[in-house]
């Protein structure tokens, strides 16, 4: 598979082309958001979008093949978590299948998948007359790991990502908004930043999806799945348009835009970062690198400030450092 990216926008469909046609749902969704966001005008609550996940590319029309990238969106569901618990009411802005906010706690004390390592992991016992638990039927509770053995902080840490969970939705604090490919994504990002444009600078775009750069516009898609039985597969791929420009521009210009800038080559990584506030106007950019992300993101501002956030040792993650620092700024 040999692939030929465009370096210029040259034939690829502009952002204006790009919104061109509304896809099915949009106006549900858009009714959706709405209400959210007049609930917390009423209720004088900041809001912020959390993108999370990665983008993919369609290859065919009707889809059997498509570019992806290694995204698990872990850092915006843990970003949402620690919003919520800052006061701020969410939108996730999220792949579908990625790490939820929450829901993570169960994969990472679980398993990652529902596979059979979760299977291993989990199993009914009897119990003891009047127990509580998780009853499969009477005098039989579901166990995962931590719940007995001593290890009770895995058993309360999953009901506490329950009942938080259970708690954001019943205060009406927590929207998903799902996504697939990048032209969902995009239009995603477009009726969620629209839809906060009303609350002016109580709005935050904290942009961590992993979103594509280069794309196959519809029209040069396969209608159907693409044959191997003609050898081997060239492509074109298009330029995505840049839509942080519009963020600040016309969707939500007096929103508080965070980006993020990923590189696997520290030498560039910052030069990357402040060209994308120079050439977006972004208030914020967390640049990180690949192999440490996890426990060292610089934060970026305008006049070259920098302030360095890593991982404390007694920390389970950097998001929560992270996310005061940027609600700080």
């Amino acid at each position: 598979l040999f692939l030929t990216m465009t370096e210029e926008v040259k034939g690829a469909e502009n952002a204006n082309d790009f919104f061109r046609c509304k896809p099915d749902g949009i106006d549900e969704q858009i009714n959706l958001l709405e209400d959210f966001v007049n609930y917390q005008i009423e209720n004088g609550r900041t809001v912020v979008c959390v993108s999370s996940g990665g983008s993919t590319v369609p290859l065919e029309q009707n889809t059997v093949r498509f570019l992806d990238n290694f995204s698990t969106g872990m850092r915006g569901a843990i970003s949402a978590e620690r919003f919520l618990e800052l006061g701020y009411a969410v939108v996730y802005l999220h792949r579908q299948g990625c790490a939820a906010p929450f829901a993570r706690v169960i994969q990472e004390e679980v398993g990652g998948n529902l596979d059979l390592k979760f299977m291993a992991n989990v199993e009914v016992k009897a119990m003891a007359s009047g127990g509580g638990g998780l009853a499969h039927r009477p005098g039989q509770v579901l166990l995962v790991p931590g719940s007995e053995e001593g290890r009770e902080d895995a058993t309360l840490r999953l009901t506490r990502a329950v009942q938080r969970y259970h708690q954001a939705c019943r205060d009406n604090l927590l929207l998903a908004v799902p996504f697939q490919t990048v032209q969902d994504y995009l239009w995603g990002l477009r009726t969620v930043s629209m839809a906060l444009n009303p609350l002016g600078t109580h709005a935050m775009l904290y942009l961590a999806a992993a979103v594509s750069d280069f794309y196959l516009p519809e029209a040069k898609m396969a209608t159907h799945k693409i044959q191997s039985a003609n050898g081997g597969l060239s492509l074109q791929l298009d330029q995505v348009p840049k839509c942080l420009g519009l963020c600040r521009e016309e969707w939500a210009p007096h929103a508080y835009l965070v980006s993020f800038k990923l590189e696997t080559d520290p030498d560039i990584l910052m030069i990357k970062a402040r060209s994308a506030m120079e050439k977006y106007k972004v208030h914020l950019v967390v640049a990180n690198e690949l192999q440490s992300r996890r426990t060292k993101v610089v934060l970026v501002e305008r006049q070259n400030m920098t302030q360095i956030v890593e991982k404390r040792p007694s920390t389970r993650d950097i998001e929560g450092d992270l996310v005061r620092a940027v609600a700080e700024k």
